[in-house]
């Protein structure tokens, strides 16, 4: 009976160590990335889709006037800190990608593997660069991007800047001084995308988590073949938890509106919130990227058909 105790202890031990080692493994690939070539080699190591990726210290933008203006101000291509708080470094990378288009990018350590965060807002815009700020201890992104100019030697308009933090799984605007609202009562989230295939979907969600989601789905020539689900369930703690508490945290009273880009073939969006005391508040977003925390919460509430047990409601 020892001696199979102390096999078990043993294998035990192996396996701790091997995980460790693992996580360390991880870290140290970022840690010990000291040039723009190790970078990124190590980007596209973990994604194929990246297999092109580009990383040069002197920074290249598909406006020249920017990417001087870059240059002067000694803005670096990648940098490094511990986004999510988890004890292992992340790297922030500012590359380029196909067209030679930049590209921004951060390479999430989460212990056992390695993450992109492709920032899928700078699909629509031009020239964006991130770059790391703090607020004390916290690491922030700030994060810039331009409108598109409809010709190349247009100026570049609509400069955003935004301050962004990692929670809730993603990388959302840093909101210091969270305001108390009134309690959410319910949520709808409402989804639709048409090019070769139609796609509706509609979620809703209740304070004690209870939900119901309709889909459908059809090629857009012959709705003679649409397909559809109506579903109930109640959300896991977890889920439900993350997304109340991000829905807190990016206040949508305080959102606009409506939300646009100019751009065919993109998914729409609706939104509205219910609160304690009879306030409403629906928000429109053509494109799904209105802002970060929206693109985030899009991202959670799209999980739920596949990561939550569901019951037909027919």
């Amino acid at each position: 009976m020892a001696t199979q105790k102390r096999v078990f202890l043993i294998i035990i031990a192996v396996v701790l160590m091997q995980l460790g080692g693992f996580a360390q493994s991880n870290s140290s690939q970022i840690d010990a990335a000291k040039t723009d070539a190790q970078v990124q080699n190590l980007v596209r190591s973990v994604d194929k889709y990246y297999a092109n990726f580009t990383v040069k210290s002197s920074l290249r933008f598909e406006d020249k006037r920017v990417e001087k203006q870059y240059r002067k101000a000694g803005v670096k291509a990648w940098e490094k800190a511990d986004f999510d708080g988890n004890g292992h470094t992340d790297l922030l990378i500012t590359g380029t990608h196909y067209d030679q288009e930049s590209k921004v990018i951060c390479l999430l350590n989460m212990g056992e593997s390695l993450v992109l965060e492709p920032f899928d807002r700078q699909f629509y815009q031009a020239c964006p660069i991130a770059r790391i700020s703090y607020d004390g201890k916290q690491p922030l992104v700030s994060y810039t991007d331009f409108e598109k100019p409809f010709l190349s030697i247009d100026s570049l308009q609509g400069k955003k800047v935004f301050s962004l933090i990692y929670k809730y799984g993603g990388f959302i605007e840093y909101n210091k001084n969270s305001v108390q609202v009134p309690a959410l009562d319910s949520m709808m989230y409402e989804s639709s995308f048409a090019y070769h295939e139609v796609m509706e979907s509609k979620l809703t969600m209740d304070a004690a988590g209870k939900a119901s989601y309709n889909s459908c789905e059809w090629p857009v020539l012959d709705e003679a073949k649409k397909q559809c689900e109506k579903l109930t369930g109640t959300i896991g703690a977890q889920s439900f938890s993350d997304i109340v508490g991000l829905i807190y945290y990016i206040d949508p009273v305080h959102l606009k509106p409506k939300y646009r880009v100019n751009v065919n073939h993109v998914p729409y969006a609706t939104l509205r919130f219910s609160y304690a005391g009879n306030r409403k508040v629906e928000i429109s977003d053509r494109g799904e990227t209105g802002t970060f925390g929206l693109m985030r919460l899009y991202a959670l509430l799209g999980q739920l058909r596949k990561t939550q047990q569901w019951q037909s409601a027919h």
